[in-house]
């Protein structure tokens, strides 16, 4: 478990180095979070092959959104229709 715990810090990390962390994750709503993990579900579903990764990707995912919910950043509508 220790392995997959720190693959999705290193994702994480990833992640805020590409689209700007905080700042970035604090603009999303509850569903822009649903739609970026539904897009990897997506994803996995199609690309077996990537299905280790793209759960990576899903749990990072998850882990920014609960982050950005704590800071009482995540509302309800959506502005990405």
């Amino acid at each position: 478990m220790e392995q997959v715990l720190t693959d999705v810090r290193t994702e994480r990390g990833r992640q805020e180095a590409e689209w700007g962390g905080q700042y970035t994750d604090d603009k999303n709503t509850q569903s822009d979070w649903l739609r970026l993990i539904e897009h990897q579900i997506h994803q996995a579903r199609y690309h077996k092959a990537e299905f280790r990764e793209r759960m990576i990707k899903i749990a990072a995912l998850a882990v920014a959104s609960v982050e950005s919910y704590d800071r009482g950043q995540v509302g309800s509508p959506s502005h990405c229709q």
